[in-house]
């Protein structure tokens, strides 16, 4: 779950640890703690960057599939 600011519009990306982009959306969220569903089924086990972009700023935060 993320704490978003305000409510608008977030791109949401995630990234595999070989710099791969593997999801790249844009999602009409609202201010507070959301979470976010991604279908990760097809991905591989590793580490992965998930990206949140607003105009005015770029947050990540990493995950692990085993």
């Amino acid at each position: 779950a993320f704490d978003f600011p305000t409510t608008g519009a977030y791109q949401i990306k995630i990234i595999d640890a070989l710099g791969k982009e593997k999801y790249n959306n844009i999602k009409e969220l609202k201010k507070g703690m959301q979470t976010i569903n991604v279908d990760t089924k097809s991905y591989g086990q590793g580490v992965y960057t998930v990206i949140i972009v607003t105009k005015n700023n770029v947050n990540s935060a990493r995950f692990v599939i085993h």
